[in-house]
């Protein structure tokens, strides 16, 4: 599983640099947008991609869950602990 995490300081702004082009080419199967500065209704449709229903938001959640607890516990054996 790919999880692709972005600080993108305002959507808009890095849409308007090509993020929405570049996201594809990343291959991710979550990606999480933070200091996104936009409401969804001000984004056009083309440009927010939702989890339709609660289920999938729901398993979305458990992936990224997993993901950062296996990511816990390799850094937990790097540091020996």
């Amino acid at each position: 599983m790919r999880i692709l995490t972005l600080n993108c300081n305002g959507v808009r702004s890095a849409a308007s640099k090509g993020l929405f082009d570049w996201l594809p080419s990343q291959a991710a199967d979550v990606v999480c947008l933070q200091e996104t500065k936009a409401q969804e209704h001000q984004l056009g449709d083309s440009q927010v991609v939702r989890a339709d229903t609660l289920e999938r938001r729901q398993q979305a959640v458990e992936h990224v869950v997993a993901a950062a607890e296996v990511a816990a516990a390799i850094d937990r054996d790097q540091v020996g602990g």
